[in-house]
């Protein structure tokens, strides 16, 4: 692949996805599509495989993933989520009931403490491009702006014990207010009610998170 960024001999480059992950399509031999994301960094991409393990742990649907070191350098190797990007499903010319496209929006608004937990800022992405919807599921694929690193790979200077995500992910100025602005603050206390700090897997910021989660609670 041009620029070396897929050097595994076992998959072959099939197409650029794009992202701040810098995500490419491949193939193995036995014809499993599987995505490959190399980060900015190694920091980067393994806060991305965290991401996803805490996201798991509280129920949010995203891709089987795992750490791989190739040639020195760490790669996540993640599931191939073959559905429709958000926006675009927002966007089909529905002909049957809007019931369907209503339990999508219906899914992401019921993870909005999980996001504000996690400070994922770019969970739905710049143009709805970061939730995959497959067989009604709502799919998170890039958690690469979660926990403590910015989708573009550098260390946010903000997570920590605040989770100003509570009110900023719900700020009319930013554009994920359409999904998540009129969100009362009694959805949002039900939603934190379900959260359990056992429920939170160690990663290796299990202890800030944990802390993040005993502020929420105080909501």
């Amino acid at each position: 692949m041009e620029n070396g960024l897929m050097p595994h001999p076992l998959l072959r480059p099939i197409k650029d996805l794009g992202g701040t992950t810098g995500a490419t399509l491949t193939v193995t031999k036995k014809g499993e599509q599987i995505v490959v994301k190399r980060g900015a960094n190694s920091g980067h991409i393994t806060n991305e495989y965290e991401a996803n393990q805490v996201y798991k742990a509280l129920g949010v649907p995203v891709p089987k993933c795992q750490l791989q070191r190739i040639r020195g350098r760490c790669y996540l190797l993640s599931e191939y989520i073959d559905g429709i990007p958000l926006n675009s499903y927002e966007a089909l010319n529905w002909t049957s009931a809007m019931s369907d496209k209503d339990e999508i929006i219906k899914q992401i608004r019921g993870r909005f403490a999980i996001i504000a937990l996690l400070g994922d800022w770019d969970a739905i992405g710049m143009v709805g491009d970061n939730i995959i919807v497959r067989d009604g599921v709502a799919y998170q694929i890039d958690s690469g702006g979660a926990l403590k690193y910015r989708a573009q790979g550098g260390l946010k200077v903000t997570f920590n014990s605040t989770v100003s995500e509570l009110h900023t992910l719900r700020d009319p100025k930013r554009s994920v207010y359409r999904y998540f602005g009129r969100i009362t603050d009694d959805e949002v206390r039900s939603q934190i009610k379900k959260l359990k700090l056992k429920d939170i897997p160690d990663v290796s910021c299990v202890d800030l998170l944990k802390s993040r989660l005993r502020n929420l609670k105080k909501f």
